[in-house]
């Protein structure tokens, strides 16, 4: 019997049409385990113009970039940790 696969993706992204008033826009984790897919918010705003849409990180080595993309990595390590295959 051949074994099937898991697949798992995290993706980040900007949710672009709900700026807030300072003009900063929610950052929204898109989380995919075997091609189904979940959609939450990080609860982290970011200027639009400083994100890295490939990276999907904060450009930049100043303390806003460090702390949001810290943010960014501990949630990427949370879900991972998090997932429980069957």
């Amino acid at each position: 019997m051949e074994e099937k696969k898991s697949t798992f993706k995290v993706l980040f992204y900007l949710k672009k049409n709900a700026p807030k008033k300072d003009g900063t826009v929610p950052i929204m984790i898109r989380i995919t385990v075997n091609g189904v897919d979940k959609t939450r918010s990080a609860k982290i705003s970011v200027h639009p113009d400083r994100w890295d849409k490939v990276k999907m990180r904060v450009t930049g080595r100043d303390a806003y970039a460090t702390k949001i993309n810290s943010t960014l990595d501990l949630w990427e390590r949370n879900i991972g940790a998090n997932l429980h295959y069957s």
